[in-house]
């Protein structure tokens, strides 16, 4: 700090900061200390003028909205690793169920094609129709337990990626295939079609743990509220589409919905903490309020709300490729 001031009294310019103190008594605080200078010409003054603000309330206020937020943010990481679980569980249960029941199958016919060898009634014909159809058992048995760790596979890498900080490098269509596939179930359940669409693959240094919640809540948020209103024979569209800005390799990626749009008078308060439309029905307001701070803090961009014509909506979201130092991670 003694070399920082020193070197703006020498060139003759402002200075503050904030230091630790401690009080007479012993009691610390902090003391935020601001130096200008007066008269002269610029970069020789005649002299300087100091003042000290004790800011340790400021302090403790700012570390206090801190942990708020954070509490927040994680509050709803839970909430959308619980709406991934609901929706996982339940299409899981369709592909095993499935293949239970042609296991179940199976094992009939085993034991009627047993019976009638047993019998010496086993004749060319039955033993090849037995042969077929354990083969299309089998063929459903595979097919569908595939299905189910596919599913399962996706929810625990997005799950561990919600559950810890990991700042790392991915591609970008590996990572976001795997996001949609998780939330496939979720969509499936709205009665929506999830689109994702990459131009090319490329890589992306992220905070994977918050950019799959990102992902998770403008998805979730589009099922909950974009379509309420919607004729019920119109297709339930969301778009997920990511590509790099040709003139500075930024990411942008687009969350998109052709759903009954956002109105205008409500499209400035949307990122605001607790604003919400449903509030008796179980909204709290925080969602997008928790993907503006991750694309902002977390990923050092920026958001944008646009309207999509002649319906629906689009958020839009520029990031650099790689996670600059400072950037909450």
């Amino acid at each position: 700090m003694s070399a920082a001031l020193g070197a703006a009294v020498r060139e003759g310019r402002p200075w503050t900061a904030e230091v630790l103190n401690y009080r007479a008594d012993g009691q610390t605080f902090w003391n935020r200390l601001t130096l200008f200078p007066v008269g002269g010409t610029p970069g020789r003054p005649n002299h300087f003028v100091g003042y000290q603000i004790d800011v340790t309330a400021v302090r403790a206020a700012q570390t206090e909205r801190e942990q708020m937020m954070s509490e927040i943010q994680e509050s709803q990481k839970l909430e959308s690793l619980g709406v991934l679980v609901a929706g996982v569980a339940h299409e899981v249960n369709n592909p095993l169920g499935i293949a239970l029941t042609a296991a179940t199958h199976m094992a009939q016919s085993a034991q009627d094609i047993m019976a009638d060898l047993r019998a010496h009634r086993l004749v060319d014909e039955d033993l090849a129709a037995y042969l077929e159809d354990e083969r299309v058992a089998f063929d459903l048995i595979v097919a569908n337990l595939k299905r189910a760790a596919d599913l399962v596979r996706s929810f625990k890498d997005v799950a561990a990626d919600q559950a810890h900080e990991h700042r790392r490098q991915v591609q970008a269509a590996q990572f976001l295939s795997t996001l949609t596939t998780s939330l496939a179930p979720v969509v499936k359940r709205a009665r929506c079609r999830l689109e994702l669409e990459v131009d090319g693959d490329f890589p992306m240094e992220v905070d994977t743990g918050a950019f799959a919640q990102l992902v998770t809540n403008l998805v979730v948020n589009a099922t909950v509220h974009a379509f309420e209103a919607l004729e019920a024979d119109r297709p339930r569209v969301i778009r997920l589409t990511a590509r790099q800005v040709p003139d500075n390799q930024d990411i942008e990626l687009c969350v998109q919905d052709n759903g009954v749009g956002i109105a205008a008078a409500l499209a400035d308060r949307i990122f605001e903490p607790f604003f919400t439309t449903r509030r008796g029905q179980g909204g709290t307001g925080l969602g997008l309020f928790v993907v503006h701070r991750i694309v902002t803090q977390n990923l050092g961009g920026t958001i944008r709300l646009e309207a999509v014509q002649p319906h629906g909506t689009r958020f839009v979201m520029r990031f650099a490729q790689r996670l600059q130092k400072g950037v909450v991670a």
